[in-house]
């Protein structure tokens, strides 16, 4: 599903990229797609369910000016244990 998540993506079709989103396998591959359309919680969660600390850092300093989402990154990175 990654080829059409990057094609409506490039095509700036956000609701369309959501149909095919959730059906990708990998969920780091979700939180990045997640993160491009500019939706941090959901980026999170796929995030937290890759348990990886680095992408959720990535993506902290990609939602820096949203306060609401760097709090709930920095909730699950302590989850995760990682500074």
């Amino acid at each position: 599903y990654r080829p059409f998540v990057e094609a409506c993506i490039k095509e700036g079709e956000k609701g369309e990229a959501l149909k095919y989103i959730p059906k990708l396998a990998d969920p780091r591959e979700r939180a990045e797609a997640f993160a491009r359309i500019g939706m941090p919680k959901e980026a999170a969660d796929a995030a937290s369910q890759a348990k990886d600390g680095e992408l959720l850092g990535r993506l902290k300093l990609s939602f820096s000016q949203n306060t609401a989402a760097s709090s709930i990154l920095d909730t699950l990175r302590d989850r995760l244990g990682v500074s």
